[in-house]
């Protein structure tokens, strides 16, 4: 079909491995997971702005904080780096945009 099984597939891929600080993200999964809390906190804002309360946008956005910074630490090992490379904020931007290192 195209790339679209895989749009939907990689966020959900990623909300299933809430937890896991271990392992790998390809560049894919990364960005596509971003792009899915991009989207999906703009439209959760927009219904938050139609309703009385600002509850829903921060419970959202606290729902997608520790995915977020998961799949980020594991971006991070996939470029043969620790996670705790987050901290330092323009390596992080650097190395996330670079190529994964080839399998061994």
């Amino acid at each position: 079909m195209g790339p679209m099984p895989n749009f939907i597939q990689s966020p959900i891929n990623t909300l299933g491995r809430y937890f896991d600080y271990k392992g790998k993200a390809t560049r894919s999964e990364f960005w596509l997971f971003i792009l899915f809390t991009w989207l999906t906190s703009f439209g959760v804002g927009l219904i938050d702005a139609l309703i009385p309360g600002d509850y829903l946008g921060s419970i959202w956005n606290l729902l997608l904080f520790i995915p977020t910074i998961t799949c980020a630490i594991r971006r991070m090992h996939d470029v043969d780096h620790r996670g705790w490379y987050l901290l330092i904020p323009i390596y992080n931007i650097i190395m996330l945009i670079f190529p994964s290192r080839p399998a061994k």
